[in-house]
């Protein structure tokens, strides 16, 4: 009878010999007791690397203890894993203990691609099947990359690679086994493999997903700690207040659930946090929180200027949703602007004056104007007057002589 395993690309022939017994590829199966006992110990080499990673030991840890499922009985056993890379691209060596493989070789197949047009582990897992090449210097994809320097200077001929793929289907790395001589995988051979993939992709998957938690959570602490060096040292007020129900209807109150230590110095209110704008400034309340209630509702940004009268101080606000709208909560930045605003004032009330001292000097250079006028009229009708007179005076002289003339000459 012979068989063939579908789960690779090799063919594996088993031999029905005709006494009860079959052989694989030459080799004959183990008695039932024997392999009993082998299950069993490769059982508690794959618990104890489960057991390793859950504690959080690294990764090559973990993968060692796991592939001595196959090295305990192979002391000569050349074996690896590879981890794939977070956008699929290429592979990277786990660096595991005991696996036979050198560094310089982990060290020159680093970023290996992945790829229909890749070999071995590159293939493997872009096919999703297993690659086994029993003589890589016969295998014509082999000799056509020109790859075969790797495993001469190596010592390895047999290359057998195995997709880690979790049961969602995502693929995490490979599983390879090198051989120094020509070999094709036997169905233990296949069976023990499928056991270190299956365990291989819990424990990357779970190496994989602690590392972007870990990123995660250290992307998170770091904007955290800018948020909250950037929150205690601007010079603004801030504060982040959440809407509330209450006996004056749905989202009519608000308490403060966060607040810069620069909220006392603008808004002249301590202890900010936790109180409610009812109990705060109930004279005020019903104004303050149709404000920024209509930020909640409409997720619309806000902009202005009023005086919060508890405390006499006028401040300048911008105020904004923080999403999502569920959270009921607005943000708030605003500063004191009780100086500014008080030197507007004071300039309007200065302008005002200047405008009132303006018109009543013109009134008076007005008057002055028509004053004036009136004088060089009156300055010119005298010149007038004084030129005619003149005349006169010299058109009178002749006539007058001529008068005295008469008179004398009567009186002698």
């Amino acid at each position: 009878m012979i068989s063939d395993s579908k789960s690779v690309r090799h063919r594996v022939v088993t031999i029905n010999i005709g006494d009860g017994r079959e052989i694989t590829n030459g080799h004959e199966p183990e008695p039932a007791e024997q392999a009993l006992e082998t299950n069993e110990r490769r059982m508690r080499r794959q618990n104890e690397a489960f057991q390793a990673a859950i504690i959080g030991a690294p990764l090559e840890e973990s993968l060692a203890i796991l592939a001595r499922i196959i090295t305990d009985t192979d002391a000569e056993a050349r074996i690896g894993f590879h981890i794939a890379d977070a956008d699929g691209t290429c592979l990277h060596p786990i660096r595991i203990r005991g696996g036979g493989i050198p560094d310089s070789y982990m060290d020159a197949v680093d970023n290996f691609p992945i790829g229909v047009d890749s070999l071995g582990c590159g293939l493997a897992l872009a096919t999703g099947e297993a690659v086994i090449t029993p003589d890589v210097f016969e295998d014509a994809r082999w000799k056509k990359m020109n790859v075969l320097d790797l495993p001469r200077a190596h010592g390895w001929r047999a290359c057998w690679s195995f997709p880690i793929v979790t049961l969602d289907t995502l693929p995490v790395g490979t599983f390879y086994r090198y051989f120094a001589d020509r070999r094709e995988p036997t169905p233990d051979d296949l069976a023990v493999t499928e056991m270190v993939t299956q365990a291989a992709a819990i424990i990357i998957s779970r190496h994989v997903e602690t590392q972007e938690r870990k990123k995660a959570e250290n992307a998170l602490r770091e904007s955290e700690t800018r948020y909250r060096a950037l929150f205690d040292t601007i010079e603004e007020g801030f504060c982040i207040i959440e809407f509330l129900d209450g006996p004056h209807g749905p989202l009519s109150d608000y308490v403060h659930v966060e607040a810069n230590p620069a909220y006392e110095r603008h808004a002249g209110i301590p202890n900010i946090v936790g109180q409610k704008l009812r109990e705060m400034v109930p004279d005020e309340a019903d104004g303050w929180a149709e404000l920024y209630r209509q930020v909640l509702l409409t997720g619309e940004p806000i902009r202005f200027q009023r005086e919060l009268v508890a405390t006499k101080r006028h401040l300048e606000l911008s105020a904004f949703r923080v999403e999502p709208e569920s959270r009921r909560q607005v943000a708030v930045l605003f500063q004191d602007i009780t100086a500014r605003k008080q030197a507007e004032e004071t300039l309007h009330r200065h302008r005002e004056m200047l405008e009132v001292q303006v018109k009543q000097r013109t009134e008076e250079v007005k008057i002055a104007e028509r004053a004036m006028a009136a004088t060089q009229r009156l300055a010119a009708v005298g010149t007038l007057a004084s030129g005619l007179a003149h005349d006169m005076s010299n058109l009178l002289l002749p006539l007058s002589a001529r008068l005295d003339m008469l008179l004398t000459r009567d009186h002698a």
